[in-house]
């Protein structure tokens, strides 16, 4: 008998139950629990009984109370199905045959079956008993799920990065393999195994990581290399090597050719690729930070937040896409409440006559006024849209309800639509601990670790609402989504009234954000700017904040069209003397290094503008210092790493129809042997944009010898961008539009 103190760190399926790994500050442990895995059917009749029960894997069937669907107001009789937790997919899978429709909670991993039916949720901290190897249920929790000051896992980690004989196409013989434990390469220098032979290295390696037996793996571009890695060992005959602490072999990871490397999907308009992951087993988790959209912004704290919030395996969560997360977050919800999670969208959109379409136009805008403005003010509404649909209760099952009378209605302004009052939304609970979750992180995020948490959160706020809309859903419905942008128009426009009332002008307005500044470009007196943001919050009743003052914002016209502002190209220096930058070559991920310094450096001149005149002779000097990095362009000592164009394809290679420079990359790594799918990053170099034979315009960075040359003039093209991109119109005249010249 132990009693201890630990963090749950992984679950895993047996037979009749499930092995789980806690972590103490001194070691790991490993528990059996005894565990059935379970799912429903929405009918209940005998005969339907006895068909289920005729399964030689079902264990036991009965009737159980749920809600069936979100909306529903009773509770009705389903069956409950149990399991083995090994046999729970393919005895679903027959099942689905024949009542498909009818199935619920049917995909939940093995993590989440557990952590629903046991009210325990990962890394959470925890007083156990485990005896004789097995855990005792009668646990207690030191945290629970709703806190957020909670204990840091002591992890032990270690890094891992094998380099190959063709380390540009990780192909050949493996030379080296790198191992540290820290996951900052600045602090420590790695641990090398270069033995005489590939097979000696990859042994002594293993070795190695079993010896200090971290609990986490991290690699950059894991996912793509340990099936290489895999496939050389097995080669060799040593594929016997175990890289988790399970029964699993480094043979296993070797993939079948049939079988895809990943899938492309398309977010917020652009293309990205997903490649699938390589777990590890037995309390050995591997993270591929390349291959983790959380890693960049989270680290290791933000994504065991969303781990936490999640209650789901925590290697798929580093690799999940937002929607991913903010799903498994609505389903622990949906459990709770009793409520069944069905295994796709289940609300389609309502019936209705084309004009109701009309209330479906998106967030609010009011276009910038182009230029150099002095002296503005941001009020923000903060996280706009998740807290409409906490606070004003929109979701899926509030939306349109049956429940309520028309004098028991709250109608959403300028729609048909209406929204509950009677009960609390799935989504709108969902949200509200997400969202004071991350109030209270941003009130910390002077520590790292609370800065790293609330800056995942976003990302889930953000995608919250867009999630209403998507096709795939789970708990999402397109009227729910309308309802949320009526809102966020109504005070949006109720913001820019009441300051307009207070003698301001509105110069700007984006969705959730408005500037504004005195007519006469003097500083705002903080108490009317407070006066104002308690009158906006009571009036429309959604927490406003104060953002920012700046010394002066440059809103940026369309390339070629001077009188026309846009939406998401402008920068601003803040009076903390930092700057609001978004849309320009900086924030491009497109954009060579060498272009970024330069606009970089172009930047820190037009910070010591505070005056229009000021900022005036300050283009001028950023003048000056583009024309000195056009002519350290122009001698070719430029380093071709900085000048690398880096793009994600739409399409794979061969669906190219036109000489795209990206269509051309892609070619020259597929006649290289690689395999290109769309949305995989890669870069290239300009050699000759106009070449008459199109591969010889770019190359990709994988065939570069060091020793070509570059583009000049269109490197040059691409600096004058980048300056003429920061300075406002009355400073710079911009060449005059066809339809100006015609006119």
């Amino acid at each position: 008998m132990v009693f201890l103190r630990a963090w749950l760190h992984d679950v895993a399926a047996t037979d009749w139950g499930v092995n789980t790994c806690w972590i103490t500050r001194t070691r790991g442990i490993e528990a059996f629990y005894p565990l059935t895995a379970e799912f429903f059917l929405a009918r209940t009749d005998q005969e339907t009984r006895n068909r289920v029960l005729s399964h030689p894997e079902v264990e036991s069937v009965e009737e159980a109370s749920k809600y069936v669907s979100i909306h529903d107001w009773q509770a009705s009789p389903v069956l409950r199905i149990r399991v083995n937790p090994t046999k729970i997919r393919s005895t679903f899978e027959d099942l689905r045959k024949y009542w498909g429709e009818y199935l619920y909670n049917a995909d939940l991993s093995i993590y989440q079956q557990f952590c629903f039916q046991t009210g325990l949720f990962p890394y959470v901290y925890a007083r156990i008993e485990v005896t004789n190897g097995r855990l005792q249920k009668n646990w207690e929790l030191i945290e629970n799920y709703l806190q957020a000051d909670y204990r840091s896992v002591p992890f032990r980690t270690l890094w891992m990065q094998p380099f190959f004989a063709e380390q540009n196409f990780s192909r050949g013989p493996i030379k080296e393999i790198h191992l540290r434990h820290s996951l900052n390469k600045e602090e420590e220098e790695p641990i090398i195994f270069a033995e005489e032979s590939e097979t000696e290295t990859i042994r002594e390696s293993m070795m190695y990581l079993n010896k200090v037996d971290p609990d986490i793996l991290f690699t950059s571009g894991g996912d793509t290399f340990f099936p290489i890695l895999a496939q050389h060992a097995t080669d060799q005959g040593i594929g016997y090597l175990h890289p988790g602490r399970g029964k699993r072999r480094l043979y296993s990871y070797v993939r079948k050719q049939t079988r895809p490397r990943g899938h492309s999907y398309m977010s917020y308009g652009r293309i990205f690729y997903s490649q699938h992951g390589s777990y590890l087993d037995g309390g050995r988790h591997h993270y591929d930070v390349g291959n983790s959209f959380m890693w960049k912004d989270g680290n290791i704290d933000g994504i065991h937040e969303l781990v936490r919030l999640g209650c789901s395996d925590p290697q798929r969560i580093a690799r999940g896409t937002i929607g991913t997360t903010l799903t498994t977050v609505q389903m622990r919800t949906a459990y709770r409440r009793n409520i069944l999670i069905p295994g796709r969208k289940a609300d389609s959109e309502d019936f209705r006559p084309a004009w109701s379409m009309m209330s479906d136009v998106g967030g609010l805008v009011f276009s910038p006024q182009v230029g150099f403005h002095r002296n503005l003010v941001e009020l923000d509404f903060l996280s706009m849209y998740p807290s409409i649909m906490t606070y004003k209760n929109v979701s899926p099952d509030t939306i349109n309800c049956a429940c309520c009378k028309n004098e028991q209605r709250q109608p959403v302004p300028e729609t048909d639509h209406y929204i509950c009052t009677r009960r609390p939304g799935l989504v709108s609970l969902a949200l509200k601990n997400i969202l004071e979750r991350r109030a209270y992180f941003k009130s910390k995020r002077s520590e790292e670790c609370y800065d790293r948490r609330q800056k995942v959160l976003k990302w889930l706020l953000v995608c919250s609402f867009g999630y209403q809309g998507y096709r795939n859903a789970r708990f999402g419905r397109i009227e729910a989504h309308e309802a949320i942008s009526a809102y966020g128009r109504e005070a949006l426009t109720r913001a820019n009234q009441i300051a307009t009332e207070y003698g301001l002008q509105v110069v700007a307005g984006i969705v959730d954000s408005i500037w504004l500044k005195n007519p006469d470009d003097t500083p705002i007196e903080q108490s009317l700017i407070d006066e104002i943001c308690q009158r906006i919050e009571a009036e429309v009743k959604l927490p406003l904040e104060h953002a920012a003052n700046y010394h002066w914002i440059v809103f940026l016209p369309r390339r070629h069209e001077p009188t026309i502002g846009v939406l998401n190209r402008y920068y601003g220096l803040k009076t903390d003397d930092s700057y609001k930058i978004r849309g320009i070559e900086i924030r491009q991920s497109s954009s060579p290094l060498f272009v970024k310094k330069l606009q970089r450096q172009l930047l820190k001149i037009l910070s010591a503008a505070r005056t229009h005149e000021q900022f005036e002779e300050c283009a001028q000097k950023a003048k000056r210092v583009m024309r000195k990095y056009l002519a350290d362009l122009k001698s070719g000592n430029i380093p071709l790493s900085d000048l690398l164009v880096t793009i994600r394809p739409s399409r794979g290679p061969d669906e190219y129809v036109s000489n795209t420079r990206q269509a051309i990359a892609a070619r020259q790594l597929a006649a290289a042997g690689v395999k290109v799918e769309a949305g995989v990053k890669l870069s290239y170099l300009i050699l000759d944009a106009y070449a008459s034979d199109p591969s010889k315009r770019v190359k990709v960075t994988q065939l570069l010898t060091g020793k070509e040359q570059y583009d000049y003039q269109e490197y040059r093209k691409l600096c004058i961008r980048a300056y003429e991109g920061l300075i406002p119109p009355e400073m710079e005249p911009k060449r005059q539009t066809i339809e100006e010249y015609l006119s």
